[in-house]
C-alpha cells in the first residue's frame, strides 16, 4: 500500500520491522522499489533475498526482470533468466512477459521471440508484450500477424492490444491499416481512449494529412490532451506548417502548465522554419516557467557497468581514445560520401559551429567507445533518452558501413538497427514525435505492468496457490515449536516445581552446547551445497546464454540435464560431520553433566541435581539425531527446498506433544519420560 502511494520510505520501514520475512514480503518490497524507479535498491534487495536462500516465485522474478529491462541491464537480465532454469523454475506467462520486455528493451529481439515461442500457455499480457516489442523494433508485419494469431488462439484483444497495434502501424507509416484497426475497436466494443487518438493523430500528421488530423481532434468525444496536441505539433514541424503550429500552441497553453517537451516542440517548429525569434520566445517561456529541456544522454553497458555520455562530454577516462576514434572514423565517412546536415542544429550559429556541435553528439561518443571496447563480432547497443537527430541517424549508417559493425540504438521512440549502411526503420524515423510517443511508450509500459500484475497477484491462481503452499507449513512450524514447549512445561510442572526448575537448567545447557555445532551445519553446509549445485549446472546456464543469442531452443537441453543424477559431495560430507559432532556432544554431556550443572549453580546438595542430571543425560542421547537433522536441513536449503524441513519440524513437535503425557504419566517415568519423548521426536 505504501509503495503504491509512492511512500517507499514508509514501505521500507514496515518491511524492516517484519520479524519473519517470507517470499511475499520480499517480493512486495522489490516490486515497490521497481514501481518508483529505484532500480538499484530493487536489485540490492533481490541479492539479499538470494543470499538468505529465499524461494523466489513468479512475482519476484517478474519484478526484478522488469527492473533489468527498464535499466537496460542485459547481462544481469540474462543471469536472472539462467537462474530461472537453475532453480528448475517453470516459466509462466507472468515471468515470460517480463523476459520478452527485457530482451526487447535491450535490443535483442531474437531473444524476445525465443522466450515467447517457448511459453506453451500465453496470457493476454504476454501477447501484448510481444506486440509492443515488434512495434518498437519496426517488425510491423510480425506484429500484425501476431494480432491475427491471437484471434485464432481464442484470445480476445483489449484496449492495450489495440494501442500496441496502432503503435506498430504508426512506426511504419501504415495509414490505411492504422485507420482500419482504429475502426475495428468498435467490433470488440472497446471505446478509444486518449492514447489511441494520439496515435491516430500522429499517424495522420506524419503522413502530411494535417487537415484529417485536425478533423479527428475536433470530432472526437474526449477533450484533446497534451499528448494529442503534441502529436499534431510534430506533424506541423515535419511539414513546415508553422501557422497551424502557432494555432495549436495557443490551444496547448490554454490547458495550463504543460511539459517541457511541448515547449521544445513549439520552439523546434519555429526554428525549422527559420523563425528563430519566435523560437527564442518559446524557449524563454520555458525558462520563465521554471522548466528545463531534458539533457540528451546516451549510455552503453560493458559487463555490469554503465558508461554514460553527454554531447561534447570529456569526463570519461578514455576520452582521448574516444575522440581519436571519432576523428579517424569521420575521415572514412567523408570519403564514403557523408556530409553533415546542420539543419538539425536549431540555433542561429555559423556553419563551423554547427559542424562542431553535431559531430560530438552523445550517441556518437557512445558508439566510438563501443568500437574501441567490444570485439568485432559483438553488436554495439546504445541507449538514448531522447530522439536521435537526423544527422546522427545518417552518420550512424555510415559508421556501420565503414566499421563493418552492427550498431543498435534505442531512442525514446523506437529501435534502430544499423548494418552495412542501412537502418531497419527505413528512414521513417523523421516523422517520429518526441513528446507524444515518449508519453505513449511510458503509458504502454505502465498499462502492461499494471494489467499483468493485477491479473496474477492476490487471487487463487498458480502464484496464489504457491504462496499458500509455502506459507502454510511455515505457519504450522512457527506454531508447533512454542506449543510443544508450552505443553512440555505444563506436564513437567504437574510433577513439581523442583523438577520444573531442573528441566529448565538442563534444557539451557543442552541448547548452549548444541549451538556450537549448529552454525557450520546449517550455514556453511547450505552454502557449499548451493555452490556445488550451481557449478554442476553451470554448463546448462551457459547453454541458455548461447541459445538466447543464437536463437536456438533451450528447453530440450534443459530436459536432458534434469534427467542426469547429480553428485554433490558436500551433502554426504554434511551428514557424516553432523553424525560425528552429535556423538561427540552426547559423550561430552553424559560424562560432564555434574561439573556443567555445578557451574550453572546446581551444587551437589541441591534437590535439583538428580532430576537435572537424569534429564540432561537422557536428552544427550538425542544429540546425534538433532545435529543430523540440522545437517539435512542445510542440505535441503542448498537445493532450494525449504518445505521438507518445515514438515519434519512439525512432525517432530507433534510426536513430542503426544509422547509426553504417555511416558510421563501412563508409564510413570516422570522427568525421564519428558527427556525420552524429546529423543524419540528428534
Amino acid at each position: 500500500m505504501y509503495a503504491k502511494c509512492g511512500e517507499i520510505r514508509d514501505a521500507r520501514k514496515m518491511f524492516d520491522d517484519i520479524p519473519h520475512k517470507n517470499v511475499v514480503s520480499w517480493s512486495g518490497m522489490i516490486y515497490g522499489y521497481a514501481q518508483v524507479g529505484e532500480d538499484e535498491e530493487a536489485l540490492r534487495l533481490f541479492k539479499q533475498a538470494l543470499v538468505q536462500n529465499l524461494d523466489v516465485n513468479d512475482f519476484t522474478f517478474s519484478s526484478v526482470i522488469r527492473v533489468c529491462g527498464n535499466s537496460t541491464l542485459l547481462e544481469l537480465g540474462k543471469q536472472i533468466h539462467s537462474l530461472c532454469f537453475k532453480t528448475n523454475f517453470n516459466l509462466s506467462s507472468f515471468v515470460g512477459s517480463s523476459l520478452v520486455s527485457l530482451y526487447s528493451k535491450c535490443g535483442v529481439i531474437e531473444g524476445a521471440y525465443r522466450v515467447f515461442d517457448e511459453i506453451p500457455v500465453k496470457n493476454l499480457g504476454m501477447w501484448n508484450a510481444m506486440l509492443i516489442a515488434c512495434a518498437q523494433h519496426v517488425h510491423t508485419d510480425k506484429a500484425l500477424d501476431l494480432f491475427k494469431q491471437m484471434g485464432s488462439a481464442g484470445m480476445k484483444p483489449n484496449f492495450i492490444t489495440f494501442l500496441c497495434v496502432l503503435y506498430a502501424c504508426s512506426h511504419a507509416g501504415l495509414v490505411e491499416k492504422g485507420q482500419y484497426y482504429f475502426a475495428l475497436m468498435k467490433d470488440y466494443e472497446i471505446e478509444p481512449g486518449e492514447q489511441h487518438y494520439a496515435s491516430l493523430v500522429d499517424l495522420l500528421g506524419r503522413a502530411g494529412k494535417l487537415a484529417e488530423a485536425v478533423k479527428i481532434i475536433e470530432e472526437m468525444p474526449i477533450e484533446p490532451t497534451e499528448s494529442i496536441w503534441g502529436a499534431l505539433l510534430t506533424g506541423c514541424r515535419i511539414h513546415g506548417d508553422t501557422e497551424l503550429a502557432a494555432s495549436v500552441a495557443d490551444r496547448v497553453f490554454e490547458l495550463g502548465p504543460v511539459s517541457s517537451g511541448l515547449h521544445v516542440l513549439m520552439s523546434n517548429a519555429y526554428a525549422a522554419a527559420g523563425r528563430f525569434e519566435e523560437a527564442a520566445k518559446a524557449r524563454k517561456m520555458l525558462r520563465d516557467r521554471g522548466m528545463k529541456k531534458e539533457t540528451g544522454l546516451s549510455w552503453v553497458e560493458e559487463g555490469n557497468k554503465i558508461h554514460t555520455f553527454a554531447a561534447g562530454d570529456r569526463r570519461h577516462m578514455r576520452t582521448k581514445e574516444i575522440y581519436l576514434k571519432l576523428e579517424e572514423l569521420g575521415e572514412e565517412m567523408e570519403k564514403a560520401g557523408y556530409v553533415a546536415d546542420t539543419s538539425f542544429v536549431l540555433r542561429e550559429v555559423n556553419r563551423e559551429e554547427k559542424d562542431q556541435t553535431i559531430r560530438y553528439h552523445s550517441e556518437r561518443l557512445a558508439i566510438a567507445f563501443g568500437l574501441i571496447t567490444f570485439p568485432p563480432d559483438r553488436p554495439i547497443r546504445i541507449m538514448k533518452n531522447l530522439r536521435i537527430c537526423g544527422d546522427c541517424h545518417t552518420a550512424i549508417k555510415f559508421m556501420s558501413k565503414c566499421s563493418g559493425r552492427v550498431i543498435i540504438v534505442r531512442d525514446n521512440n523506437r529501435f534502430h538497427r544499423f548494418e552495412d549502411g542501412k537502418c531497419t526503420c527505413g528512414d521513417y524515423w523523421k516523422a517520429s514525435t518526441d513528446s507524444a510517443f515518449k508519453t505513449l511508450d511510458w503509458t504502454l509500459a505502465l498499462l502492461l505492468d499494471k494489467s499483468t500484475f493485477t491479473k496474477n497477484v492476490f487471487k487463487a491462481d498458480e502464484l496464489g496457490l504457491e504462496i499458500v503452499h509455502i506459507a502454510l507449513p511455515t505457519l504450522l512450524a512457527l506454531l508447533a515449536d512454542p506449543v510443544a514447549s508450552l505443553v512440555d512445561t505444563a506436564f513437567v510442572g504437574h510433577i513439581g516445581p523442583v523438577e520444573l526448575a531442573a528441566v529448565g537448567i538442563s534444557i539451557a545447557v543442552f541448547n548452549q552446547v548444541s549451538k556450537i555445532a549448529i552454525f557450520p551445519l546449517v550455514s556453511i553446509t547450505t552454502s557449499f551445497v548451493a555452490e556445488e549445485d550451481t557449478t554442476e549446472e553451470l554448463r546448462a546456464n551457459e547453454q541458455v546464454h548461447e541459445n538466447v543469442e543464437s536463437g536456438k531452443s533451450s528447453s530440450t537441453e534443459m530436459v536432458k540435464i534434469e534427467r542426469v543424477r547429480r553428485h554433490i559431495p558436500s551433502a554426504s560430507s554434511a551428514l557424516v560431520v553432523g553424525s560425528v559432532l552429535g556423538v561427540i556432544q552426547a559423550v561430552f554431556l553424559i560424562f560432564a553433566a555434574n561439573p556443567v550443572l555445578n557451574y550453572m549453580g546446581v551444587d551437589s546438595n541441591s534437590p535439583m541435581l538428580k532430576p537435572a542430571r537424569q534429564y540432561l543425560t537422557l536428552r544427550s542421547l538425542g544429540a546425534p539425531a538433532v545435529l543430523l537433522s540440522l545437517a539435512v536441513q542445510g542440505v535441503f536449503r542448498g537445493f532450494k527446498d525449504t518445505k521438507t524441513p518445515l514438515y519434519a519440524t512439525i512432525a517432530g513437535d507433534v510426536a513430542n506433544i503426544i509422547l509426553d503425557p504417555i511416558l510421563m504419566f501412563v508409564f510413570h517415568m516422570g522427568v525421564r519420560g519428558a527427556a525420552i519423548a524429546h529423543v524419540i521426536s528428534q
